[in-house]
């Protein structure tokens, strides 16, 4: 199992490094976006908050960050509807800045005098730095796609500063909201720390609420069920006629997914349904050996399911006449199976194969009552009620500050 191992950590990397990529072209994409004088707006006051003042150019660098996503909201706007959604959203902005501003302000008062120990420090540099690793080697795979391999240190720097620039930032300016954040986030547990407990009413009145959003939400869409049950949400609605299953995935290699890929996007059905029925009997061996190894009790079917999945866990799946979320092949190759712990025969998807183990029918049905769910349930309403408590102690500071704010100026 170790060559699907090492498949499934570079197809996460690539996965990563993809989602990077986005993110990193909104980003860039914002910096081109800002048109404005620079060192005027530095100076130029938009707000106060307690006579602290609030700067245009950090609320321009805010909007070139986030300008490119609102693109699409602007296809379909006259030139006006533009300019007023993009005021309002460049109000909403300086709401932010003003709440940030307040948050802050509240940290350093002598009430609560936030200070950030040698512990948070050293969890600070290392989100920062586990960032700039995540920058550097984006950097790095753009070079070696384009075949460069060598690439100095002051080349690096130049493209890592550039990134941040992109972004209407610096590096140092960056740690430096990390650590702001991490103050905010003190803050808010020295605030909430006097909420203790909940009383049984609240705590009947949340699972109340919580049950008549899934019921609505389960019937409505069983997906939603079969998600929270797979990833152990606090279900307290189930559906009838579930049972619950294992499974085992083995991905084609990488150039065959790229070849069914190519015959997907250009809508070749048939060529699309050849290049599967290859890759999958390139990879034939592969499922001989996993199944032959749980047959003969070298590797139990969990095991093989938590390798394949590369996640440490005993991940189940929820699947029953009404599931929508997979292919027809694929539910009807589990639903086949009759008897706790029989498995299926590997079946054919668009990137591997995929094997089933059944686990067992979902005897619950409808509601669970209170009583047996209570210690969660009283859990979570304790954190509603402490995010309530949060919400209103941050409304009184903002309501009992002196905060002025120049429309005029937000343009």
């Amino acid at each position: 199992m170790g060559n699907k191992e090492e498949k499934q950590v570079n197809r996460e990397r690539v996965s990563i490094i993809l989602a990077t990529i986005i993110l990193a072209f909104f980003l860039f994409s914002g910096c081109s976006g800002a048109e404005y004088d620079s060192e005027k707006d530095r100076s130029t006051v938009i707000a106060t908050v307690n006579g602290q003042p609030l700067y245009k150019g950090d609320l321009n660098d805010r909007w070139a960050a986030v300008e490119p996503m609102m693109e699409a909201a602007f296809e379909d706007m006259t030139d006006a509807e533009e300019k007023k959604t993009t005021k309002e959203y460049k109000a909403n902005l300086v709401d932010g800045m003003v709440k940030q501003e307040v948050l802050s302000q509240m940290a350093s008062d002598e009430t609560y005098q936030i200070k950030l120990t040698d512990a948070d420090l050293l969890a600070i540099e290392a989100q920062y730095q586990d960032t700039l690793n995540e920058i550097t080697a984006f950097i790095l795979e753009n070079y070696q796609q384009s075949g460069i391999t060598d690439v100095s240190e002051e080349q690096m720097n130049a493209e890592v500063a550039a990134f941040f620039e992109g972004q209407g930032t610096t590096s140092d300016a960056f740690y430096d909201n990390i650590k702001e954040m991490k103050k905010r986030a003190k803050l808010k547990d020295a605030v909430i720390e006097n909420v203790t407990d909940v009383t049984k009413a609240e705590v009947s009145a949340y699972y109340d609420s919580m049950l008549q959003e899934q019921m609505r939400t389960y019937e409505e869409n069983p997906a939603r069920f079969e998600a929270d049950m797979r990833d152990g949400d606090l279900v307290l609605y189930y559906l009838p006629n579930y049972r619950s299953y294992r499974k085992v995935f083995l991905p084609y290699t990488d150039a065959d997914i790229e070849i069914i890929e190519l015959m997907i996007s250009a809508k070749m059905e048939a060529e699309t349904l050849e290049a599967i029925d290859m890759a999958f009997s390139n990879i034939k061996d592969d499922i001989d050996l996993v199944l032959s190894d749980i047959s003969n009790g070298v590797i139990t079917f969990a095991q093989a399911s938590k390798q394949s999945s590369g996640v440490d866990m005993d991940k189940h799946y929820y699947i029953s006449q009404d599931t929508i979320t997979l292919n027809e092949d694929a539910k009807q190759a589990a639903l086949a199976l009759k008897t706790g712990g029989e498995i299926s025969e590997a079946v054919e998807q668009t990137n591997g194969a995929l094997i089933w183990q059944l686990i067992g029918e979902v005897e619950k049905v409808g509601a669970v009552d209170l009583e047996s769910v209570y210690d969660e349930i009283a859990e979570m309403a304790l954190a509603d009620k402490r995010d309530a408590f949060w919400e209103q102690t941050q409304q009184e500071w903002l309501d009992s500050s002196d905060i002025k704010i120049y429309q005029q100026k937000i343009k």
